[in-house]
């Protein structure tokens, strides 16, 4: 049996416009660097919005942060789908949040429907992707070898210790 659902569009009009007034700039834009106090707001939104439908919420070391819907088969690798919530510092509203925030819409509309999926479900909110903070940017390749990372400097690690701190508390 073949289930169908559809995205709720004005609900995620409605977050696109939340998450732009975070970091919102007066040209219309956005300014959420990676791991700034902005872009912190933003990842702590979007994980209280997740928290409150129910999903965990976890981040790694690089301070990916990640949305988990759990499937019938929980101990499957998940379907990973998301963006980034960074911006660069003259960035446009929709640049990563819209693929993020796409991402969790469609994890909230399968759980509004009551679809469930053999494979757990992963929304990520990668870290640092567009760079203009840290170089280089696209920290998230880093977790798949084989590439080679010069690591993490000291701005870096104080800022992700920062982002760290932030407490996601479990359901």
């Amino acid at each position: 049996m073949t289930s169908r659902t559809t995205v709720d569009g004005k609900r995620l009009l409605k977050r696109l416009d939340d998450f732009a007034k975070i970091g919102g700039t007066p040209a219309g834009g956005v300014n959420r660097q990676a791991l700034s106090v902005e872009d912190r707001g933003s990842r702590r939104l979007l994980a209280e919005l997740a928290l409150a439908r129910g999903f965990r919420v976890f981040q790694d070391p690089m301070a990916n942060l990640f949305i988990r819907r759990e499937g019938l088969f929980p101990q499957r690798p998940p379907f990973v789908i998301g963006s980034h919530l960074d911006s660069q510092p003259t960035g446009g509203r929709f640049d990563g949040a819209l693929g993020t925030l796409a991402a969790f819409e469609v994890m909230e509309s399968l759980e509004d429907a009551g679809i469930e999926t053999d494979f757990p479900l992963e929304v990520v909110a990668w870290t640092n992707e567009e760079g203009s903070r840290f170089a280089p940017a696209r920290w998230d390749r880093w977790l798949l070898p084989p590439v080679p990372s010069p690591g993490p400097g000291p701005i870096f690690a104080a800022a992700t210790e920062r982002c760290s701190s932030m407490s996601w508390r479990q359901h």
